[in-house]
């Protein structure tokens, strides 16, 4: 089962991360020929068949002019994700219940963050 929600992890990030890409307006080309990544590692994380490494994904984030931790918390939805859609015992709405709650708690944690350094 752990294979599968790898699988399925790369899977969700790799169209995540294609999604982020065209939204820039960057072909695969154009973008890894600004950074210093392959076409082929580039492809082979957009198609899902390879994970970026923590390395990788910082290159990724400046690359896109996103924060680091923000593909860090895409990364942890398609993992969450994949875990619950693999463990085949829950519906596809609680799944969807499930998610909401993740990214609810994840935007509380980032306020109250806000607010301590706020002071």
């Amino acid at each position: 089962m752990q294979e599968v929600t790898e699988q399925l992890t790369a899977k969700l990030f790799g169209e995540r991360l294609r999604q982020m890409r065209e939204a820039k307006g960057l072909s695969l080309r154009e973008f890894a020929s600004q950074i210093p990544l392959s076409h082929g590692a580039l492809d082979r994380y957009e198609l899902g068949k390879r994970l970026p490494s923590d390395d990788a994904l910082q290159i990724i984030a400046k690359g896109l002019g996103e924060p680091f931790y923000k593909l860090q918390e895409i990364l942890f939805e398609c993992q969450a994700l994949a875990l619950l859609r693999s463990s085949g015992n829950l519906s596809s709405s609680s799944v969807d219940q499930v998610m909401r709650y993740i990214r609810f708690a994840r935007e509380e944690d980032r306020k109250a963050k806000r607010e301590r350094e706020a002071g």
